[in-house]
């Protein structure tokens, strides 16, 4: 039952994001979906201007870094994942770079594309990083990032139990 009430919500979402692409409103759908999370630690770090990533790492085990745009359609289903996935894991922050523009093109003229996203194929782009600043998942793909994050944390704990 779970399942297909979870199955229904993401249709209806993806519905909805699809009318209001049609309308000329997906901007601020995208730009107010990452930033809106009853869930979790998720902050804004960069309206398109340059950041320095390591000073928005936390202390937590994971910080998500999620590359986001307006004319994007994959950024809202991949927000849907993440937001899910913080309902559950409180221990992940969420840094998030929107990229205000009408398109792919004016998106990578901004300062910060131009700083992390020069080879970059598109958003969503996500780096996750844990607590002592190492790479842990670098790509595009929500549920890739969440599997690996899973399974870092499994690797983490094992390491942990060895040790003692």
């Amino acid at each position: 039952m779970f399942q297909r009430i979870d199955r229904v919500h993401f249709v209806a979402t993806a519905i909805g994001f699809a009318l209001l692409c049609g309308s000329g409103l997906a901007g601020e759908a995208t730009n107010s979906t990452w930033t809106q999370s009853s869930h979790g630690d998720v902050v804004v770090i960069s309206q398109g201007d340059r950041v320095a990533l390591k000073d928005e790492i936390t202390n937590k085990p994971f910080t998500v870094v999620a590359f986001v745009a307006p004319w994007s359609a994959a950024c809202v289903p991949a927000w849907l994942r993440v937001d899910g996935y913080l309902a559950e894991h409180a221990d992940v922050a969420v840094r998030v770079i929107s990229l205000p523009a009408e398109d792919e093109e004016g998106s990578r003229a901004l300062p910060v594309a131009q700083q992390y996203l020069q080879h970059v194929a598109g958003v969503p782009y996500f780096i996750v990083f844990d607590n002592v600043l190492r790479p842990v998942y670098v790509g595009h793909h929500a549920g890739e990032m969440l599997e690996t994050m899973d399974e870092h944390r499994i690797r983490v704990a094992r390491l942990d139990a060895e040790s003692k």
